[in-house]
């Protein structure tokens, strides 16, 4: 990638935490939060070093949000275990996730390899779910593992 494009990734970052409402002090953690596994393989075969995709961070989202969904649903005023669980699984179904990247327009800012691009998948749930959940353990990571913070900013969003 040359310094053009780092450019464009990091102006694209910087797009995506206004959009999110949290600045990253590590926008390189951002930027693989919305790099798609075909994207980075395509970009390590090209450039011939490791290019990190978000499916790590999503597993590691996908259980910070669980957790932070829960201590909302929690405070909000459902007091029993089935209405917590109930109201959380509710939120954490994909389209309810994709919901929120698709409504920010977040979609626009996901890094996508050739055959993904081709098949116009830019508005696929399960995309949109992952790359939320990728970006939540970005953000997560980028709190210095502050889940306090890091509800916070989810909890505007769901």
């Amino acid at each position: 990638m040359d310094n053009e494009d780092k450019e464009k990734e990091i102006l694209k970052a910087n797009e995506a935490g206004k959009i999110l409402g949290y600045r990253f002090n590590n926008v390189g953690m951002l930027i693989r939060a919305f790099t798609r596994k075909g994207f980075a393989k395509e970009e390590t075969d090209k450039r011939k070093i490791i290019v990190e995709d978000q499916r790590p961070l999503a597993t590691l989202g996908d259980a910070i949000l669980k957790a932070a969904l829960a201590d909302i649903i929690f405070h909000s005023g459902q007091k029993t275990a089935e209405q917590i669980t109930k109201e959380k699984e509710k939120r954490e179904e994909d389209p309810a996730i994709a919901k929120v990247a698709d409504e920010q327009g977040l979609w626009r800012i996901i890094r996508f390899g050739g055959s993904e691009k081709k098949g116009k998948l830019e508005k696929e749930e399960s995309i949109l779910a992952t790359t939320i959940e990728a970006v939540i353990g970005a953000l997560y990571i980028d709190t210095g593992c502050d889940l306090g913070k890091t509800k916070e900013v989810i909890g505007r969003w769901f």
